[in-house]
């Protein structure tokens, strides 16, 4: 169990000048040419381009949830203080062992041989003999067995403060095992994996003692790469012996002079010194920032090569697919939007990802179901998910021909080892199911279902832990250097045996435990860490938080005591937040048309009742077992949660929850488990939110942290009205490029639908209300048509049918009216025309003719637009900060919470499309 440290470029621009590489032809020339060509001129981009390649949130087709966290300051001072301690006293032994009172262990310089360069920099000298050694039983752990879920040490000691060790002739049994890349469980000595390699050894020996070049090319050398070009989706692929040479020597190949590498700061040594061996111009992006990539790459087009302002002969973005400190993913949809507007190259390091990301095992790209062409270097290792070793380099075929005789890595390296090689295709062929069974799909599953589970447990004990929740890389944050041994010893007495990581291969107060799981992991086994982490150990990575306030808070809010009758301006008592809620400042509102159903229309007895659900506010406190918010945070509150663990929040079918407000709620929309009381009764809650005030508790996965930069003013309008329409057209209705399409009702929904279409690429967009005041503002949204019920004799599918040649191609209604529902449906064109209802009513029943779905029309609902709430509302935030959609053409009306009333009135007659109440000070 043993981390080297990662050697890091400096920031900012690095020239390499020395570094043998071997002379580029072939398909590397035409890169440099096509390259070259392609920035001739300095190409701009066009600005909305960019943005949209960049930061749209379509790019993504699943969610992507990373935690990163400051350390606190509390934490970093005191841990700076810790290596201040260990340094003053480390000076103080160098003291003793310079005059001979305290014996120094460690090699020296002889004085002949000063005059030559150092073997040993004064620093890491220092650090190693006074620092490192201190811990140094954590590494190097000798292993007897196989690493599986749980392997053997055995045990050693040492008797002079770790400068040697000696065995003690005792095995340490069944440790479980956290810290292997055994993401699948493929190494193992029992099974068809084994067996393979056994049969193989019989035949072929262990060594071929020559090339590939030579005389050292099998035919399973020749098979095993055939299927990992399969296995990934490319026209070619080529194996290397070592991992680290993969890169090493392979990046050399294809970047010199005259070319650019932009590379993640977190990248890995051989990634780092691959580049650095290769002589080309090297300059560091913040690790997955796509605007610090996008600001190298802005700047690369612009001035060219430096002195000269040549067009770099090449742009090589350099990324890995998860990063093994940090435990993120790699925000590839962005890389590769990023790398076609800038006409880029992309090498991608799927060491970590390859086997133990995407729904099929093929890594990154699979998890984020992109092309594989799109990338145009694709490298990985065998070491993790297929237990074996060595690397690949993968992707056209030109590519490949032109590495297997300039690379040096093919030239000089001795061939894979035919017992590695069977190893490699027999795990490679399980997960593709080539082998008959379900067991390589079996185990991608759990090693997903594991790290998801890992995490949260990891979570609810108050750990802080870095990356991507799908990623099965766990560093779990320990800061101070006195820890990071004791926490492996502890461990390790409890048979338990994890990989502790610091300085220098992480920041000086970022220390870390970090964990590798497994599929072979079983939820006991994963239990068993929290149960035995040490109580005097578990605090020191635990969250330090802002104060959160556990009393009462009396605030202002509208009370509807009964139906039909005015809100009331009241002071209520709103209670702290329990588990797994958060406690909300509303800053804004919108008025929906849904309050007015439940005070108007609604027949139920839930009352009394704060309303509201369109609103944006502050995170004022949390609860235990809060991990994704903190106070301060701006959130919107969600009509509709997403817990994303029922089986409807993994399905891409739907975006409703097992967990929503109503499976507890025995009206819709009230719900009875309040955090309200007002003079000394319950107030029930509506929707799960109730923003007419200040204060209000919702469950954390009803809650969407959204951009510090967005106007709550503006935004809390994203809470319902506006991407239920919105979305209705995108995700619902699906409307496509060249359509007609129409919508019925012109409010907020309404409009947001048509400007749904039109974002879409609706070529023709039908606009319909009795209120003709409202066709101007429907034109701002993209309507091109409009229609007045009123001013025709005839029904208004029947206008549109005449109007459109036999119907449209998708209708929305948006108005909640059981008739025109119909209307809208009988409107669409036979054969594919699709209708979707968003209005929302519960009062009446509605029907239509058979044949109208018989002769190919199809009818649907849209809830909230379809968007899975807490991935979707700070995607369409950003997509309104970034001018993608509008937001203040929907208010028309700015008023107070005093004014609820008014605004009530004013939507009750149609006098408006979205009155904004300002709830409380920001």
């Amino acid at each position: 169990m043993t981390e080297s440290p990662a050697t890091k470029p400096a920031n900012g621009e690095v020239c390499v000048k020395n570094g043998l590489k071997p002379e580029r032809n072939g398909f590397v020339k035409s890169l440099h040419r096509c390259h070259e060509r392609q920035h001739k001129h300095h190409w701009h981009p066009d600005e909305d381009e960019i943005h949209a390649a960049s930061y749209h949130g379509s790019l993504y087709s699943r969610p992507f949830i990373e935690s990163f966290e400051e350390t606190p300051m509390l934490v970093a001072v005191l841990t700076y203080m810790g290596y201040g301690i260990l340094t003053i006293f480390g000076y103080l032994r160098d003291f003793l062992r310079h005059w001979k009172i305290e014996r120094c262990h460690i090699a020296r310089e002889k004085e002949e041989q000063k005059d030559f360069v150092p073997l040993y920099q004064d620093f890491e000298n220092f650090y190693t003999r006074n620092l490192y050694m201190r811990i140094r039983d954590n590494w190097n752990r000798p292993i007897c067995s196989v690493p599986g879920a749980k392997m053997d040490l055995m045990e050693r000691a040492s008797h002079d403060y770790n400068w040697t060790f000696e065995y003690t002739g005792r095995v340490v049994q069944d440790v479980i095992n956290l810290g292997s890349y055994n993401y699948l469980g493929f190494a193992e000595n029992t099974g068809p994996c084994a067996d393979s390699a056994a049969e193989v050894t019989m035949k072929y020996g262990v060594g071929i003692a020559s090339t590939r070049q030579e005389i050292g090319n099998l035919d399973r050398h020749e098979e095993m790469e055939k299927l990992v070009a399969k296995f990934l989706g490319v026209e070619s692929a080529m194996a290397f012996g070592m991992g680290f040479a993969t890169n090493s020597m392979n990046i050399p190949a294809l970047a010199g002079k005259g070319c650019l590498i932009l590379s993640d700061e977190l990248n890995h040594a051989s990634l780092v010194l691959g580049a650095r061996l290769s002589g080309s111009t090297i300059r560091v992006f913040k690790h997955n920032n796509m605007q610090s990539l996008e600001k190298l790459l802005k700047e690369a087009i612009v001035h060219g090569q430096p002195r000269t302002h040549r067009p770099w002969k090449k742009i090589l973005i350099v990324v890995e697919g998860i990063y093994s400190m940090e435990g993120s993913i790699v925000r590839l949809p962005e890389v590769i939007a990023l790398k076609k507007r800038y006409r880029a190259y992309l090498y991608l390091d799927e060491a970590h990802s390859i086997g133990a990301l995407g729904p099929r095992g093929r890594g990154v790209v699979d998890y984020f179901g992109l092309d594989p062409c799109d990338v145009d270097v694709m490298m990985g290792t065998f070491t993790k998910s297929f237990g074996a070793a060595g690397g690949y380099i993968a992707g056209k075929r030109e590519l490949i021909e032109y590495l297997r005789s300039h690379s040096h890595s093919a030239v000089y390296a001795t061939s894979m080892s035919p017992p590695v090689v069977e190893q490699i295709i027999t795990s490679m062929k399980c997960i593709m199911g080539e082998d008959g069974t379900t067991i390589g799909c079996d185990r991608v599953r759990q090693l997903a279902e594991n790290t998801v589970y890992f995490r949260k447990r990891l979570r609810e004990m108050g750990f802080i832990i870095y990356g991507n929740n799908d990623s099965p890389v766990v560093p779990m944050m320990l800061y101070m250097p006195a820890k990071i041994g004791a926490f492996g010893r502890e461990m390790l007495k409890r048979n338990i045996g994890v990989v502790v990581v610091g300085f220098p291969a992480t920041p000086i107060i970022e220390s870390r435990a970090r964990f590798c799981i497994s599929a072979a992991h079983t939820n006991d086994m994963l239990d068993r860490f929290s149960s035995s982490t040490p109580q005097h150990l578990s605090p020191v990575g635990k969250k330090v938080r802002n104060a959160t306030r556990q009393e009462v808070i009396k605030c202002k809010a509208a009370v509807a005591w009964e139906p039909s009758k005015p809100l009331v301006i009241e002071e209520i008592e709103v209670a702290p937040p329990q588990a797994n809620e958060v406690r909300i400042k509303i800053v804004a509102t919108g008025v929906c048309h849904s309050d007015l159903y439940h005070l108007f229309e609604s027949m139920n007895n839930a009352y009394p009742i704060v309303l509201g659900h369109e609103g944006a506010g502050i995170i004022e406190s949390v609860g235990p077992g809060v991990t994704e918010f903190q106070p301060g945070d701006k959130v919107i509150p969600l009509p509709v949660p997403q817990c994303r663990e029922c089986r409807f929040c993994k399905s891409p079918k739907t975006n409703q929850c097992e967990k929503a407000w109503v499976a507890d709620s025995g009206d819709v929309m009230a719900l009875e488990d309040s955090r309200f009381t007002c003079k000394g009764k319950k107030v029930l809650q509506f929707m799960g939110t109730s923003t007419f005030s200040e204060y209000t508790v919702l469950n954390q996965i009803a809650v969407a942290k959204i951009d510090p930069a967005a106007p709550l003013d503006k935004v809390c309008l994203l809470g319902c009205g506006i991407c239920t329409g919105y979305g209705a057209a995108i995700n619902t209705a699906k409307v496509e490029p060249g359509s007609t399409c129409a919508v019925f009702g012109l409010g907020a929904v309404g409009l947001a639908a048509v400007m749904g279409c039109y974002v879409a690429g609706a070529k023709r967009i039908i606009a319909i209300d009795i209120n003709p005041e409202k066709f101007e503002k429907a034109k701002v949204f993209g309507a091109t048509d409009f229609i007045n019920p009123k001013d025709h004799d005839k029904p208004i599918h029947e206008v549109l049918i005449e109007m459109t040649n036999g119907g449209v191609d998708f209708s929305l209604e948006c108005v909640g009216n059981v008739g025109v529902m119909r209307s809208a449906l009988e409107s669409c064109i036979k054969g594919w025309g699709v209708s979707v209802i968003v209005g929302f009513t519960n009062v009446d029943d509605f029907a239509a003719r058979p044949i109208q779905l018989i002769a190919g029309r199809t009818w649907k609902g849209s809830l909230v637009g379809g968007f899975k709430t807490k991935d979707g509302v700070p995607e369409l935030v950003k997509a309104y900060l970034n001018k993608k959609i509008k937001l203040d053409e929907f208010i028309t009306h700015n008023m107070t919470l005093a004014q609820a009333n008014d605004a009530i009135e004013l939507m009750k007659h149609s006098k408006c499309i979205r009155t904004v109440l300002s709830v409380s000070p920001q």
